[in-house]
């Protein structure tokens, strides 16, 4: 009879073969990667730190005032994209000239579809104002601030995947990787600290959310400030009630036009006419391809919807077709599908967490907020860990409040904010 002994043999060949094949696919992707660059593209001196922070002083946000210069860096690392593939991408360093004893915050910044906008191209006459006011809340008080760029933004040509969260963490862990590694770098403490604005807010809780999930490093504290945390409720259900002035419908527009086009370009089986009125689908590719200025693209949406009858909604410009699906809720949508996917409210920090909005907020409804709250005191995030502050200046919206939402968020990261908050400022139910 034959002895079946050859079967360990031939089994332990093949395991060693898928061993060799997996070294050799190793070794391709380090021989691919690259070491960051770190480039150096300006500075900010105390003198203009002083007057712009005393500009915002006088308009009742509270920036402390700065320690020192800040010298701005460009980075360029290795991340992942979409397609699990190896991609380079950009971002901001902002470290002060003396170190960062305090430690890095990473900052995931608001919606912009412009490239000129981008974080890493602020410095050497490029304006870009939050990248500016970020540097002016953290990285003028003695903190490395990191600004990611985002997939499809700064250096790569993609598209850039709006307003997917969690699809846009890896840029900003990956960021931090490379500066953490690079030796050229000044000294940074050992904290990090997590925020962001509007879209950059949800980043920033998705960014909070996979790191204390999979073991990564742990924030001190974060401050997602303003974000669209529940997409496939709030949020869609604010875009489409209320009568809108002006401003905050060009916002809406501008918001889920964007959506929309980045879902058609990087999901080719969806059809912009299932969504929008015929003129208007064929309007939204023809803007967004143009790389104009964001606030040009917002105007002449909220033109084409008032030739269109949208006057005061954006009713007007969506089809039966999408109004119905999304008044069910259809999942079977695969735009209100990757809504849902997105979702980061239904989950709880560990590490202490403050959600800052703005309470007459009519494009990020503070909605947004004060239901991730009640989702995570449910999932079991306490007082000592999870608390909200709604920003108490008046005549604020929703552009004109990230200011004040970064001066908040610099008090908690420094520890000035803890004690005997105000109940007028602050919500803990």
């Amino acid at each position: 009879m034959r002895r079946p002994a050859h079967r360990p043999l031939r089994y332990s060949t093949g395991l060693k073969h898928v061993l060799s094949l997996l070294v050799v696919v190793l070794l391709g992707a380090w021989a691919v990667a690259e070491p960051p660059t770190v480039e150096r593209t300006g500075r900010i001196p105390l003198a203009n730190a002083q007057k712009a922070i005393q500009y915002h002083q006088k308009n009742g946000e509270q920036f402390p005032d700065p320690v020192g210069e800040v010298l701005l860096y460009r980075v360029r690392y290795d991340s992942v994209g979409l397609d699990q593939r190896l991609i380079r991408l950009s971002g901001l360093l902002a470290m002060p000239s003396s170190g960062a004893p305090k430690g890095i915050v990473l900052y995931f910044h608001g919606t912009t579809a412009d490239r000129r906008l981008s974080p890493s191209r602020y410095g050497h006459n490029q304006p870009s104002p939050e990248a500016e006011t970020a540097c002016l809340a953290f990285a003028c008080g003695g903190y490395a601030l990191l600004m990611p760029d985002y997939l499809g933004l700064g250096d790569d040509p993609g598209v850039h995947p709006y307003p997917w969260a969690s699809d846009n963490v890896a840029s900003g862990v990956d960021l931090l990787r490379a500066v953490r590694q690079d030796r050229t770098v000044p000294p940074i403490g050992p904290s990090l600290f997590i925020t962001g604005y509007s879209e950059g807010g949800a980043v920033a809780m998705a960014a909070v959310r996979q790191l204390e999930q999979s073991g990564g490093e742990v924030p001190t504290r974060s401050a997602p400030m303003s974000g669209p945390y529940d997409l496939s409720g709030v949020t869609v259900n604010s875009m489409l009630r209320g009568r809108l002035a002006a401003f905050p419908l060009s916002l809406k527009l501008f918001f889920l036009s964007y959506a929309a086009y980045s879902a058609a370009k990087l999901h080719p089986e969806i059809d912009l006419r299932d969504y929008f009125a015929p003129s208007f689908a064929s309007y939204i590719p023809y803007l967004f391809d143009k790389g104009w200025p964001d606030a040009e693209v917002s105007s002449r949406l909220l033109i084409k919807a008032w030739q269109l009858g949208a006057i005061q909604s954006v009713h007007k410009v969506l089809t039966w077709r999408f109004r119905q699906a999304l008044k069910l809720n259809d999942q079977s949508d695969p735009i209100l599908r990757e809504l849902r996917r997105h979702d980061v409210y239904d989950w709880a920090p560990k590490s202490p967490m403050l959600m800052i909005y703005l309470p007459s907020d009519s494009v990020v409804v503070p909605e947004n907020t004060l239901h991730a709250e009640r989702s995570m005191r449910g999932h079991g995030a306490g007082e000592d860990v999870l608390r909200t502050f709604a920003i108490p200046l008046s005549g604020l919206n929703h552009i004109t409040a990230a200011a004040s939402a970064m001066a908040i968020a610099r008090r908690f990261f420094d520890g000035s904010l803890n004690a005997s908050p105000t109940k007028q400022s602050v919500r803990t139910n």
